[in-house]
């Protein structure tokens, strides 16, 4: 590993020696592993037949909640005053 004042050193990789780096020099490597554990995570709910009573994953009743939030912004900044999100009951998965 490098220090900081190796000033001009060139690390190659992800400048400890011996642990390859799957991404360039530069990038955050678990921005990576995000994606692939979010797919992970779908793809076991596939093979089960369902999604888990609490998904590790945001499902379309958390984008619908997005939504109204983004609704109720716009509304405010239309009006000029604080809005309440018109929250919805989320519907059950079967």
């Amino acid at each position: 590993m490098t220090h900081r004042s190796d000033i001009g050193a060139v690390v190659i990789g992800s400048g400890f020696i011996g642990t390859p780096a799957r991404l360039p020099g530069g990038h955050v490597e678990g921005f990576a592993d995000t994606f692939a554990a979010h797919f992970i995570a779908i793809y076991e709910d596939v093979i089960a037949g369902g999604p888990a009573a609490h998904p590790a994953y945001p499902t379309f009743a958390d984008g619908h909640v997005e939504m109204l939030v983004g609704d109720a912004v716009a509304e405010s900044a239309r009006t000029g005053r604080w809005v309440d999100v018109a929250r919805t009951p989320t519907p059950k998965v079967p």
